[in-house]
């Protein structure tokens, strides 16, 4: 059962180490690529505002990074000295960051990158 802890929190150390990764890629290139954050159902060839998205999710995506390895970390080192609360406290705390990071990129979806209503006009029918 520890190797299995151990698992989930290296896990949870490269979603965030990945999480950075992709945040600084995005801010260098200006390109988002969907299907880490943001889904694959989302057009991202009609979008509103692409640069306007990638501020405002920036920093929440770095925060989200630092907590996953520092909560996949608070899991591995729970689980190796025997101390279930730091194991318990850190997927609480990841838990209540996932949904406040879903709920920031989800709201940044609908204000940056729903379809931009002006470029569908210009398309011959």
């Amino acid at each position: 059962m520890d190797i299995l802890v151990i698992i989930v929190g290296i896990w949870f150390i490269a979603l965030g180490a990945y999480s950075f990764y992709y945040a600084s890629s995005s801010k260098k290139s200006g390109d988002i690529k969907a299907g880490w954050i943001v889904g694959k159902n989302i057009q991202l060839k009609n979008c509103k505002d692409t640069k306007g998205f990638i501020n405002a999710i920036y920093q929440k995506t770095i925060i989200f990074a630092i907590v996953d390895v520092c909560g996949g970390l608070g899991i591995i080192i729970g689980t190796l000295i025997d101390f279930v609360v730091i194991e318990l406290i850190s997927m609480i705390v990841l838990i209540v960051f996932y949904f406040w990071y879903s709920s920031a990129v989800k709201n940044a979806e609908k204000k940056y990158l729903s379809p931009s209503f002006k470029a569908k006009a210009t398309r011959k029918l």
